[in-house]
């Protein structure tokens, strides 16, 4: 039985993104804590 070479799979777990801020908090400003039902980020 031939066995196949090794493979490597290397798996990228950091995300680019520097901020998310919750758009629309509903409530104290600044607290991000929404009782909205679709939120939205940006």
């Amino acid at each position: 039985m031939k066995q196949s070479a090794p493979l490597t799979v290397t798996v990228d777990t950091h995300i680019a993104i520097d901020r998310i801020e919750l758009v629309n908090d509903s409530g104290i400003p600044d607290d991000n804590l929404t009782n909205e039902a679709r939120r939205t980020f940006r």
